[in-house]
């Protein structure tokens, strides 16, 4: 099943006249999709979470944004249209591939980490027994009456050790189970409440804006990092709705319902946020696209001089550990600024 971690209504606001283009970070290749094809993955989530709750919400922010956000130079949310764009947002944070693709990394080291099952079942043993008890009635007050219930306790842990330590018994969920969990629960509910209460304001770029498959941007003004803290005070959050409309969310930058102008250099920042957050694709209309994909291959490829200059070449400076930096070895690093952090500045 097709499964769109970006909307359909929200790719379609990035479409030139001639469609919408893919850039593919792994394999460099840049290609015009359809609408359908684009912002998509097979099998993302369960069927019922894509149709049901998933289809819902975001019918309920294409709404807001048609009748509230788009072709308007003031946008004014209702506070139930604030709240409800609020957990559409959050989601974000959530169902992006990017997410699946650390909960695969994170449970294939559980796996690999028997131990790890040995020390949870030690902490947990009392709820461990309890779900055998409830299970097994019977068996485990028959048991009980005939050796006694601390040795069948002893008993019972000793046989879930051994399992776990020679791998029959299988208490690690899949990725794609604990991926639909984490979309579905209050966290993102909570996420969305730490939105609201920051500032929102709207810009409009006529230079092009880009989206990443990762949308969200959460960004350090100050230490130039990506999927930083939504607590701290220099962190501003951007989402692009259009090519030529973005969402900033911010501690510092006041509220704004005014739809205010960005020149070109704000609009690279944007870009470059996009382009450094996603995992694997960003999409855009052609004529953006066109200027963008040269120059990222050669930035990914260590060709391209680095923006800021410097005599160390840039794939010195991309494999260069980073204080205090998030790194994924899945993601190229092309635009490090001369001092080895990341910067939103260059010549996107």
């Amino acid at each position: 099943m097709d499964t769109h971690y970006l909307p359909q209504f929200l790719l379609k606001g990035f479409a030139g006249p001639d469609g919408i283009y893919e850039l593919n970070k792994t394999t460099q290749v840049c290609e015009r999709r359809g609408i359908k094809n684009a912002g998509m993955q097979r099998h993302l989530y369960p069927p019922d979470l894509e149709q049901g709750y998933l289809q819902n919400i975001d019918g309920t922010a294409a709404t807001i944004f048609a009748k509230r956000i788009k072709d308007r130079m003031r946008i004014r949310l209702a506070p139930e249209e604030r709240k409800l764009l609020s957990e559409w947002l959050s989601l974000f944070a959530m169902r992006s591939p990017k997410k699946l693709a650390k909960l695969k990394d994170h449970l294939a080291n559980e796996k690999a980490d028997h131990m790890g099952g040995v020390r949870l079942l030690r902490e947990k043993a009392d709820e461990y027994i309890e779900f055998l008890r409830s299970r097994h009635l019977d068996a485990y007050e028959a048991d009980v009456a005939r050796y006694g219930e601390q040795e069948v306790r002893r008993e019972l842990l000793a046989d879930l050790e051994q399992r776990i330590l020679s791998g029959e018994l299988k208490y690690i969920p899949e990725a794609k189970d604990v991926h639909a969990k984490y979309i579905t629960q209050d966290r993102a509910r909570e996420f969305a409440e730490w939105l609201m209460r920051l500032n929102w304001s709207w810009v409009h770029s006529n230079y092009g804006l880009v989206i990443g498959d990762d949308p969200l941007c959460q960004w350090s003004t100050q230490r130039g990092v990506w999927e930083y803290g939504i607590v701290f005070r220099d962190i501003e959050i951007t989402m692009p709705f259009s090519k030529h409309l973005c969402l900033r969310i911010s501690r510092t930058i006041p509220a704004s319902e005014l739809v205010t102008s960005c020149g070109r250099e704000m609009s690279r920042r944007f870009n470059h946020r996009q382009i450094l957050s996603c995992i694997q694709k960003f999409l855009g209309p052609s004529e953006r696209m066109e200027q963008i994909a040269p120059r990222y291959r050669l930035w990914a490829s260590g060709q391209h001089p680095p923006p800021t200059g410097g005599r160390e070449s840039l794939r010195a400076r991309l494999q260069r550990p980073r204080i205090g930096q998030h790194r994924d070895a899945s993601i190229n690093y092309p635009f490090a600024d001369r001092w080895g952090t990341i910067s939103d500045k260059g010549n996107i």
